[in-house]
């Protein structure tokens, strides 16, 4: 009996250990980043809403407490400036030139510098010469020009008027607030004036730099507008001595403070820019009663941003983990399936070797001669039969063509004719094997 067969593989198997990341992980893994980066946006807008609201809040505040410190040494040179007691000492120190009337003016000043905290008391003429002075020294070049201005206008108006923050030629440059106030009872106009020079560091600057958070990138400050300029009113926390001689143009657009004062903003709303030294912020300029003085207060953005980026750095740890987890458990399930697949194929191999050694006993114990060849003519299988009659093992015999085992007793006589039939028949549309016998030159 005689079998033809294909011997083309039928491929290998799956290594049981292959892992590959199918479109389950994948989509998973995009849904995981996309909810982290929607949380982590809103963790953004969150704090950023905050703060906003935080500006807002303070902004009130340092408000009313700037307009309470100033309405408050209002009303003290509103009181004093119409009380007869300054007019009665001022009448007897300058009128009858008494050395003890002028000690008396001295210690009433001198009391009513304690009584409004201010640095300095002075008791001037309507033409601004020094009459007395609460601590008793000559005022060297007289007053200056933002205190002439004041005194006119108190004059003028018969109230107390102020200046606007100044560094005085005296006490180290100093900044200086003064205000002035008519004494109404020595006659209209008033023949005298008090001027109370206050120092706002002693504490009006620190309740500006103060904030009601724990807060390091906070601040507040004043600025006044002077034509196309913005001049720093107070001190500002990352420049020391700042007032009145930091300065920044209306042009510069980046400012929150110039893009609300040129009008490209609008007061009172949380902005994002850059200070006054470039740095980002968060900030709020609103206006005061003040004619063109205006309160800063600003927020550091990396400090405003830190919890959101903090909040950003464990939800992108708690991303990978669970991308990690779900790597792992997805490779343990398609490790499973992998070896679970190699088990099912190692199973049917195992029941086609049985069939095999099954068909190989039967052939054995067959008594006919049944062998197998593939579509070249090879051996590819003989049972016993067959190799006692060839004489060949069975080992000798698989893989070898009929006319490697079957040989003529006695040598073919060679002629061309001859090996030209051989040729003939040895064509590849021929089902029976056989060697090609070279064509041999002939001598003459």
């Amino acid at each position: 009996m005689a079998v033809s067969t294909n011997s083309r593989s039928t491929g290998a198997l799956q290594h049981p250990g292959r892992f590959v990341i199918g479109w389950p992980f994948a989509l998973i893994a995009v849904v995981l980043a996309l909810l982290t980066a929607a949380v982590t946006v809103r963790e953004f807008d969150r704090e950023r809403r905050n703060a906003a609201a935080e500006l807002r809040a303070v902004a009130g505040l340092r408000a009313t407490q700037v307009e309470d410190w100033l309405r408050e040494r209002r009303g003290l040179a509103r009181f004093l400036a119409s009380s007869p007691m300054l007019a009665e000492l001022h009448a007897s120190a300058v009128d009858a030139g008494g050395q003890a009337a002028r000690d008396m003016l001295r210690r009433r000043l001198d009391q009513l510098r304690e009584v409004a905290n201010a640095e300095d008391a002075l008791l001037l003429s309507a033409s601004g010469e020094l009459i007395a002075r609460a601590d008793d020294t000559p005022m060297a070049g007289g007053v200056g020009p933002e205190t002439g201005d004041a005194i006119g206008r108190a004059l003028a108006s018969g109230q107390p008027q102020p200046t606007t923050f100044y560094r005085a030629e005296e006490e180290s440059q100093a900044i200086a607030l003064d205000i002035v106030l008519p004494l109404t009872a020595t006659g209209i106009p008033a023949r005298a004036l008090v001027v109370l020079r206050l120092d706002p560091r002693q504490d009006l600057f620190p309740l500006l730099h103060e904030w009601p958070t724990p807060r390091s990138g906070a601040r507040s400050s004043l600025w006044r507008r002077d034509a196309d300029r913005l001049v720093a009113m107070s001190d500002l926390t990352r420049e020391h001595d700042a007032a009145l001689r930091v300065t920044r143009t209306l042009g510069q657009g980046d400012f929150v403070l110039a893009r609300v004062v040129g009008g490209a903003a609008r007061d009172g709303e949380p902005l994002r820019g850059l200070d006054e030294l470039g740095v980002p912020v968060t900030a709020l300029a609103s206006p005061l009663s003040v004619p063109d003085w205006w309160l800063l207060l600003e927020l550091d953005q990396r400090e405003v941003d830190a919890a959101a980026w903090r909040s950003a750095g464990g939800s992108v740890v708690l991303l990978a983990l669970a991308l990690l987890a779900l790597y792992a458990t997805t490779r343990s399930l398609s490790n499973r399936d992998a070896l679970a697949r190699a088990e099912r194929e190692r199973a049917e191999e195992r029941e086609r070797l049985r069939a095999l050694q099954m068909l190989d006993a039967v052939a054995d114990n067959a008594g006919e001669t049944i062998f197998a060849k593939d579509l070249e003519g090879r051996y590819l299988f003989a049972n016993r039969v067959a190799c006692e009659r060839t004489g060949l093992s069975r080992d000798a015999l698989v893989g070898r063509f009929d006319a490697e085992i079957f040989r003529p007793p006695w040598p073919r006589p060679w002629s061309p004719t001859t090996a030209e039939r051989s040729n003939e028949a040895c064509r590849p549309t021929s089902n029976r094997p056989c060697r090609r016998r070279p064509a041999r030159a002939t001598s003459r």
